[in-house]
């Protein structure tokens, strides 16, 4: 007998049942935005200072959407309650807010 895994009971389920399994794991993935100390802000904003005297690089843990997403770059410029990065794609605005963790880079 031939093993077909998954593809044996997918084929049986109707695509309504299929969405409805996608939506669960959609759920199960999602992060409630972590609330940070203002310790940790203090932190950030060394980080950010540091990152744009020497203009080094950093990378960014952010929350966006109930995910988790991290970004690599410079810092480009901060307006308002904006960050601005100049990543590899381009030029990022991230909202400080979300902002969940900085580092430097190393050299």
């Amino acid at each position: 007998m031939i093993e077909r895994g998954n593809k044996k009971w997918t084929a049986m389920m109707m695509p309504e049942h299929m969405e409805m399994l996608h939506n669960i794991f959609e759920e199960e993935l999602k992060v409630e935005k972590p609330i940070l100390s203002e310790d940790q802000y203090e932190g950030m904003q060394i980080t950010i200072n540091k990152a744009m005297e020497y203009n080094q690089k950093i990378d960014i843990v952010y929350w966006s959407n109930f995910r988790l997403h991290t970004a690599e770059g410079y810092i480009d410029k901060i307006r308002g309650t904006s960050l601005y990065i100049n990543t590899s794609d381009g030029i990022d605005q991230l909202e400080i807010n979300n902002i969940v963790e900085l580092s430097l880079c190393e050299i």
